[in-house]
């Protein structure tokens, strides 16, 4: 099972995947390839915000093997734009856990935050 988690805790954006779909022999499964591509997708941008000075401190990205996690601070300015992005990475993995309940579990604060 693959648990994916978002949460805003006041403008501190955190994104982490944790576990194995385990729908398929290693190198095989799809829907870790799927959930993989997402969680790359999400440092990318993280890491394209920290090299443009958007950031208010460096971020913590941390990943190994069905372990990763993205925690960072967008400033002031640019944290709508931060969120929307990661909102995108979180509708993908809504998608992945509606269509592999089995495989995919997903809980998350930060579309909830958006609104308010």
């Amino acid at each position: 099972m693959i648990a994916i988690t978002f949460e805003n805790h006041h403008g501190e954006l955190k994104f982490s995947m944790k576990g194995h779909a385990c729908a398929a022999p290693a190198g095989e499964d799809l829907i870790c390839a799927a959930a993989s591509m997402l969680g790359y997708t999400a440092i990318q941008y993280v890491s394209v915000l920290e090299q443009a000075g958007w950031l208010r401190e460096k971020p913590e990205i941390r990943e190994q093997s069905g372990d990763l996690t993205v925690r960072f601070r967008a400033d002031e300015k640019r944290l709508p734009m931060a969120m929307n992005a990661m909102y995108v990475v979180e509708l993908g993995c809504a998608v992945l856990a509606h269509n592999y309940p089995e495989n995919v579990r997903l809980q998350s604060t930060l579309a909830v935050s958006a609104k308010a």
